[in-house]
């Protein structure tokens, strides 16, 4: 009886091992044969960092593979990680791709720190191709991995840019951590990113091109200050206040930050050039404007122009005092946007708007000498061109034509049937359209020569039904006078070409 019970049990025991014998040979050939679906290549380092089978491996922080093995190589010189990729996503896969691995590093005060998600998790790897992609790699190809994060190229990280977006060039000095990707902050709000860092050809300086969204362009204008927002720990001698740690934000990394007073200077065109400051400058920023905190009816829907073609214009000038402090001036106003028979484009509007010889006299009523005059003009969709006056009235009613330059092609202009040239207009039956501050066209109000503020409505295009007869324009330095004018002072040669 107990040589039976030794006969069952050793029994047993082998069929255990038999069983656990198969399950294992059955396991390895399942591996191989997955192995052998699936596309792997390997990557060596020269240290794994903590990386472990199973790891992710990700390409613009989206899972595409695993981690297979990390082994030492022959030599004993480097760590090779065998990766296995998603059969769907091997295109990503190429000989200029680059490999690292995802763990916390310290860049130094301006550089950041990165890798700070693997803090409570296990450490991965992440990979970038740049545009254009290089040749497809064999299964089984190994390749040298980055020992650091690779600065990603601006078109793997960057989002696509959009109509009305300001393309701008931000000088510094030397760069202290800016890097393409870092955010671009007005207020504390992103306004935008970087999209390229280089050095200038005479190594004078660094060249920062940024973008602003569209929704954020007038947000930056001609007096506009740019800086790099750093971690900057100040003392004061003071027992209320003695430590305050300013750009706390840029803690993590470094961003370049700007700061604009509400109502000063024009708007900027693609292309504007601005030197900026390492150290944040002495701003105060602006509190929130009391007429902002008027309750009005929102409107569920952008009003279209249809076939008027509505524009916001900003102008600046300084008067020049030799006895006193110089005087600097602005108005903003409503343009029409339209094609001569030339084909240039124009802007017609009321000379009150953007000629202070026009409006501007002296405290005794002695001529103003102007200078310095700037004139910027917002399109509908936020973008802003450069522009200058090129004919105003010559018997001094309130009328000019300003040329724009740059205007895209496919841009809408006002279509040419829907300007007339009247002499007169009776104020009766007109409505009012302007362009909000963005340059976009606001909702139409009526008309009233008697109650009108000329500050909110200088420059308005005047409506009656589908055509367009005049402007709100003012009686030259007459203190503020409202008139309507028509466009009958339009010389035939800057009509429109019907």
């Amino acid at each position: 009886t107990i040589l039976m019970d030794r006969l069952r049990y050793l029994l047993g025991v082998l069929t255990l091992t038999a069983m656990a014998a198969g399950c294992w040979v059955l396991y390895g050939l399942l591996q191989t044969a997955d192995d052998a679906e699936q596309y792997q290549v390997r990557v060596s380092f020269l240290d794994a960092r903590g990386v472990k089978p199973g790891a992710d491996v990700k390409y613009r922080g989206i899972r595409v593979g695993s981690v297979r093995e990390v082994e030492v190589d022959e030599a004993g010189e480097r760590a090779v990680v065998r990766l296995a990729i998603d059969d769907e996503k091997r295109d990503l896969v190429r000989d200029n791709s680059s490999f690292w691995i995802v763990s916390p590093r310290f860049h130094g005060l301006s550089g950041g720190v990165t890798g700070l998600d693997t803090l409570v998790r296990d450490s991965y790897l992440e990979f970038m191709t740049p545009i254009p992609r290089g040749e497809l790699l064999a299964r089984g190809s190994r390749l040298p991995g980055a020992e650091a994060p690779v600065e990603m190229n601006s078109a793997a990280i960057q989002p696509p840019l959009r109509l009305g977006d300001l393309l701008m060039w931000v000088l510094i000095p030397q760069n202290q951590g800016i890097h393409v990707g870092a955010k671009l902050m007005f207020r504390g709000v992103a306004t935008g990113e970087v999209r390229s860092v280089a050095l200038a050809a005479a190594g004078t300086h660094v060249e920062v091109g940024v973008r602003v969204a569209s929704e954020y362009r007038s947000t930056v204008t001609s007096t506009t200050v740019f800086w790099v927002a750093k971690p900057e720990l100040n003392l004061h001698f003071s027992f209320s206040n003695p430590v305050s740690l300013n750009e706390l934000g840029a803690l993590i990394s470094p961003y370049v930050a700007y700061h604009t007073e509400t109502k000063q200077g024009i708007p900027v065109p693609d292309g504007y050039a601005v030197a900026a400051s390492l150290e944040r400058p002495s701003i105060e920023v602006s509190p929130v404007p009391p007429e902002d905190l008027v309750q009005t009816v929102a409107v569920d829907e952008a009003v279209s122009s249809g076939p008027l073609s509505l524009v916001r214009i900003v102008y600046e000038a300084v008067d020049i005092d030799w006895l006193s402090g110089n005087d600097a001036l602005r108005r903003e106003g409503t343009g029409i946007l339209y094609a001569d028979g030339q084909g240039r484009a124009l802007v017609l509007t009321a000379r009150s708007v953007c000629d202070a010889n026009y409006y501007y006299t002296e405290t005794f009523g002695e001529h103003a000498t102007i200078k310095k005059e700037k004139l910027g003009v917002l399109l509908a969709n936020g973008q802003a061109l450069a522009a200058a006056r090129t004919w105003v009235h010559p018997d001094g009613e309130d009328l000019a034509v300003l040329r724009v330059e740059g205007l895209p092609r496919r841009s809408p202009t006002t279509r040419p049937d829907v300007m007339v040239f009247l002499d007169e207009a009776s104020p009766e039956g007109l409505v009012v359209r302007k362009a909000g501050e963005r340059g976009a066209p606001l909702p139409p109000e009526p008309f009233d020569l008697t109650t009108i503020d000329l500050e909110k409505t200088r420059g308005a295009v005047l409506v009656e039904g589908e055509t367009v007869v005049g402007f709100v324009g003012e009686q030259g330095a007459s203190g503020g006078v409202p008139m309507v004018v028509t466009l009958s002072g339009l010389p035939p040669w800057l009509r429109p070409d019907r």
